[in-house]
């Protein structure tokens, strides 16, 4: 009698896997398993049940990242601020 055991199958890497976990998915895109569920919560990344697992299929991550939008420079009041409180900060150590 053969048995499927998880520790007899090949060892798939996970970025080439079809489907991922919530860790692995958050694991593998940069960011906390929080922000992963969230972005599903808010529809924008699309998750699926097996069971009582959530997982998330490869092709759904990566349209989730391209549809991310791009990084956005820091306004210059941000600039500004940062740098009055490098100065304020300088002045009180020195």
């Amino acid at each position: 009698m053969s048995t499927d055991r998880a520790s007899d199958r090949p060892k798939i890497p996970v970025d080439e896997k079809l489907a991922c976990s919530i860790s692995e998915t958050a694991e593998l895109s940069g960011v906390c398993r929080t922000l992963i569920y969230e972005e599903i919560k808010i529809g924008r990344l699309i998750a699926r049940k097996v069971g009582d697992r959530t997982i998330i299929l490869r092709t759904d991550r990566e349209a989730w990242l391209a549809a991310l939008p791009r990084g956005v420079a820091p306004q210059k009041e941000w600039l500004k601020r940062g740098k009055q409180s490098r100065q304020l900060s300088s002045q009180v150590t020195a």
